[in-house]
């Protein structure tokens, strides 16, 4: 199945790095596309989010959009693209692996499912 992956980044560069670092060792799929909406106003930032993350899409708002701002642009961009968005933040991390196709599956076990989310509570966090 086409399934977009979707990273918010505000300019937080360790916790983007960790993310995807994450992601990519941990999330189980071919994604059909990659996109990374970048909410900082900062030129150096964006600079290197081109030169480091070349293998996504990467959309700069101009002016700030903020954090619904920045998720409705990059799932508008990504709407007619794929079927499906997989939606991290950059303070996201995977502790083990996780087949995406399973949760698009369980999806697909109601008609009246149209999203999924996975969040374990921390009690210290």
């Amino acid at each position: 199945m086409d399934v977009g992956l979707l990273v918010i980044t505000d300019g937080r560069k360790d916790f983007l790095e960790a993310t995807i670092a994450s992601a990519e060792e941990n999330l189980l799929h071919d994604f059909a596309a990659k996109v990374l909406v970048n909410d900082s106003q900062d030129a150096e930032y964006s600079l290197y989010l081109e030169q480091k993350y070349n293998e996504f899409t990467i959309l700069h708002n101009r002016p700030k959009a903020g954090f619904s701002g920045s998720i409705n642009r990059g799932w508008n961009f990504l709407i007619e693209k794929v079927h499906y968005i997989f939606h991290l933040e950059e303070d996201f991390l995977f502790e083990q692996k996780i087949e995406i196709q399973e949760m698009i599956n369980l999806l697909h076990t109601s008609e009246n499912r149209t999203g999924l989310v996975v969040r374990e509570r921390i009690n210290n966090i």
